[in-house]
């Protein structure tokens, strides 16, 4: 069956709330932006999502609506190439 790759929350949409924790199930995922309207916690799962290569949470401007600090996990996301 098909895998989501490619994960795009951002501006561009109205999607608003925090980022489901069940987020991190997306085990297939290379492109994940959270960089929109959501808010809350940056959920720890995403972080075990080792297939994880670009990961933006950052809007446009250059801010977030996140409140989160990167966690030792991130030592786990062996293939990420980009982080904004």
């Amino acid at each position: 069956g098909a895998k989501v790759v490619e994960l795009n929350l951002s501006s561009g949409n109205s999607i608003q709330g925090e980022i489901p924790l069940e987020i991190g199930n997306f085990d297939k995922l290379r492109t994940l932006s959270i960089s929109g309207n959501l808010s809350g916690q940056l959920p720890a799962s995403i972080f075990n999502i080792s297939t994880l290569e670009n990961l933006s949470v950052l809007n446009y401007y250059g801010n977030s609506n996140l409140n989160f600090t990167l966690p030792t996990t991130i030592s786990n996301l062996s293939k990420l190439k980009t982080l904004y």
